[in-house]
């Protein structure tokens, strides 16, 4: 079976010897993605969560470095081709961290607040991601 995900991928969906379903979203620049999940097909557009602004993250952009929060399921290289498919440029390297649960009182309960995986990509000389619009 072969559908297709995003306008420059063809996928086709096998089955794998675990009892998975592999989800081959073809090649991209001579690279391949490769999903595993359990009847569920994750796009591309799903790893980015969205770009973290910060003071640090700031100062971070004169370097040519960005910084995402990420779906903490994905590597670095499914990081890497995401942000290369999305945003039409290259990457250098992916520096990935799991950063610490914080606790979240509302009332009298105390909870955790989601899990989530912070991304600083380098990006090659020349190439810029637009984070800020101009009005």
């Amino acid at each position: 079976m072969t559908n297709s995900l995003c306008s420059k991928f063809s996928s086709e969906i096998k089955d794998d010897s675990n009892g998975k379903e592999v989800v081959d979203i073809g090649s991209y620049k001579n690279k391949f993605i490769v999903a595993y999940s359990y009847n569920e097909i994750i796009n591309l557009a799903n790893i980015i969560r969205y770009a973290l602004i910060t003071e640090k993250a700031t100062q971070l952009l004169e370097n040519n470095q960005y910084t995402f929060i990420v779906n903490p399921q994905f590597n670095k290289n499914s990081i890497k081709l995401a942000i290369e498919y999305l945003f039409n440029v290259e990457v250098l390297k992916v520096n990935t961290c799991h950063l610490p649960k914080k606790k979240r009182r509302v009332g009298k309960y105390i909870g955790l607040k989601t899990h989530y995986k912070k991304a600083i990509v380098t990006l090659k000389e020349g190439n810029v991601i637009n984070l800020f619009t101009e009005n």
